[in-house]
């Protein structure tokens, strides 16, 4: 599972939760770091992905608190099996309220 791991990128004011999980049956669920959810604008936040194994991810069902991740089978009827992917999500830190 994830853990929390959230940093302000020196770059400017960009908020990052980095993370590696195990897709189980093709996907997996990874919940936002209350942290980063406090700190971050998530409704514009990106997630890039790299996977471990050799099958494609992509992102699905992103929402304010977390995004799925899935994995393509390797060819057409073939079941998805476990694999592991890293993941990094950036997204720029909320304005605050005056």
């Amino acid at each position: 599972m994830p853990i929390d791991h959230c940093v302000v990128a020196a770059h400017g004011p960009w908020l990052e939760q980095i993370d590696e999980v195990e897709l189980i049956g093709g996907w997996a669920e990874v919940m936002l770091a209350a942290a980063f959810v406090a700190q971050a604008d998530t409704r514009r936040y990106q997630v890039y992905l790299t996977s471990y194994d050799a099958v494609q991810v992509f992102v699905q069902n992103r929402t304010g608190r977390s995004f799925e991740i899935h994995a393509m089978p390797a060819r057409v009827g073939m079941r998805k099996s476990a694999a592991t992917c890293g993941y990094r999500v950036i997204a720029p830190r909320a304005l605050a309220l005056p």
